[in-house]
């Protein structure tokens, strides 16, 4: 790509790039020292790192509700994975920046279908199917798409959500399923896409990373006294043990499932930082329209931690926290 296209364009907003990988654990994002990983390591060090950040629930459209609102799922409508929909009065990241004049572009998949309203704001709403990924045919048209993106005169506005590290989880070689070996080897896998669509980002862009909450890659269950109990009775009742078991996410709020990373780099951020003041999932729209220069979203929980990025001190909010799962034996909550 050549200079003109990458060079910073005066008089002219950062662009956003919000990466959301899909099943991502906050324990695989190392906070410091040395790393493997090129693409997180890119942003890690290049820009702001969040250790405490923490999902508002373990089902993905409850979680891309918040992201998009800043809201908790009694105020944005989102309650389970099935909707009902986004509250259509609320304002979101995506037409907060497209009425500031950004053109704004979602790439989304699994869940994110736009019958939740998921798509309001956005001039471009693509939903692919499941078992289309960044390692196929879809992943150069992507790119592509991405590149026409940004080079318009324009600022813009794209959200990526990659579902890569969901089961079933892709891995470039074969290994035992829901292993952590399997997690391991999808997520350092697809961090080394992300770091070649880093190589590709106009430099005046504002990146971040995220996700919409974590995994269970080890059976939980068996070191629970709920699921020993669980178990007893399944087996009394003469039913066969279920080979996921609160494995993966959606069934608790444990915190490997509701701990996610969030890194934020791009022009004015600081580099190299790391904040361990704890922030909510909701935390993250204001803040990086915050870090736009780009008011417009005043949600009732969520808050902008663009002042801890500037080293000011901020007082923690507690976070809400629930599974979003419509069986009443697995409604979790917390806080």
């Amino acid at each position: 790509m050549d200079e003109a296209h990458r060079g910073t364009r005066p008089h002219r907003p950062s662009n956003l790039l919000l990466i959301v990988v899909d099943c991502l654990r906050s324990d695989r994002c190392p906070t410091a020292g040395p790393t493997h990983l090129k693409g997180w390591g890119r942003l890690r060090d290049g820009g702001t790192v969040f250790s405490q950040a923490i999902s508002s629930a373990s089902w993905t459209p409850v979680c891309f509700a918040s992201l998009l609102t800043g809201e908790y799922s009694f105020v944005h409508g989102v309650r389970t994975i099935r909707g009902p929909a986004i509250d259509p009065n609320l304002p979101t990241l995506a037409t907060v920046l497209s009425e500031a004049g950004y053109s704004t572009h979602a790439f989304v998949t699994g869940p994110m279908l736009d019958v939740l309203v998921m798509n309001r704001g956005f001039g471009e709403y693509q939903h692919r199917p499941r078992d289309r990924f960044v390692y196929g045919d879809w992943g150069p048209q992507f790119l592509d798409r991405f590149d026409a993106i940004a080079a318009q005169d324009r600022p813009w506005f794209i959200l990526l959500h990659l579902l890569e590290l969901h089961c079933p989880r892709q891995t470039n070689v074969p290994v035992r399923e829901h292993s952590v070996r399997e997690y391991d080897l999808s997520w350092g896998q697809l961090d080394e896409w992300i770091a070649a669509l880093l190589d590709r980002t106009p430099p005046d862009t504002v990146t971040a990373l995220t996700a919409d909450h974590g995994e269970s890659i080890v059976r939980r269950s068996d070191r629970s006294l709920v699921g020993h109990i669980y178990r007893k009775v399944r087996a009394n009742l003469g039913r066969p043990r279920r080979p996921g078991d609160w494995r993966r996410h959606g069934y608790h709020v444990f915190d490997e499932v509701l701990r996610i990373p969030f890194a934020v780099a791009g022009p004015g951020i600081a580099r190299g930082t790391l904040i361990d003041s704890q922030v909510r999932q909701i935390d993250i729209p204001p803040t990086l329209l915050d870090v736009l220069g780009c008011p417009g979203l005043a949600p009732a929980h969520g808050r902008s931690a663009a002042p801890l990025m500037r080293g000011e001190a901020m007082e923690e909010g507690p976070a809400y926290v629930e599974t979003g799962c419509d069986d009443p034996l697995r409604d979790g909550r917390g806080l």
